[in-house]
């Protein structure tokens, strides 16, 4: 959208991040890494339930959301693991939550970019951006719109920033594994789990 002479306010789109492959390519990597991290968390609870993967997947997919996968998560590993391990799982799964959260945020984020702001993008929420184009759509005044929309994008994210996620989800994959293998190692046997947590 452009204000009165001409000069863009903010675009938005598809477009933007696709114009900025280094972010695109950072986006895809985070999501790379997340699925890594998923398996993992699927790993350590096939072990932990002494059951096979399909039946894990199962079992978590009747989740449709990161807090009440990781509440199931937990309630799935109390079966097996008490104490330290259990802490040490509880941990690394309120962990799994939040990175969850923010890769969430980013997977399903629309982008937009502020001609100040070259470098860094801006998430925009679909329901922000449903808003936004509903209004203007309705308005007789596209130009304060469009102002009102840029100056209340504040989600910026920077490749660096993206960077530090996936770092976070990196050090998230192999802490599931160590736990994994620390409770491997330790000799307590895994516990079969029936029904839904």
């Amino acid at each position: 959208m452009n204000d009165e002479v001409g000069n863009i306010v903010v675009e938005i789109g598809a477009f933007v991040i696709a114009e900025h492959p280094v972010f695109a390519a950072q986006v895809g990597v985070l999501a790379g890494e997340w699925a890594h991290a998923e398996a993992e968390l699927s790993v350590y609870l096939a072990s932990l339930m002494h059951t096979s993967p399909e039946r894990t997947f199962a079992l978590l997919a009747a989740y449709n959301n990161a807090t009440s996968t990781t509440k199931a998560a937990i309630n799935l590993a109390k079966v097996t693991l008490s104490g330290d391990p259990l802490a040490n799982f509880e941990t690394i799964v309120a962990r799994f939550r939040k990175l969850a959260e923010r890769r969430n945020d980013i997977q399903h984020g629309i982008w937009a970019r502020k001609p100040a702001q070259n470098s860094n993008l801006f998430r925009v929420k679909p329901v922000e951006y449903t808003k936004f184009m509903i209004a203007v759509s309705h308005s007789k005044d596209l130009i304060s719109e469009a102002n009102q929309f840029a100056s209340q994008l504040d989600d910026e994210y920077s490749v660096e920033a993206l960077e530090t996620i996936s770092k976070d989800i990196r050090q998230l994959t192999a802490d599931l594994c160590a736990a994994r293998f620390d409770w491997l190692n330790s000799g307590v046997r895994a516990k079969t789990v029936h029904g839904k947590f």
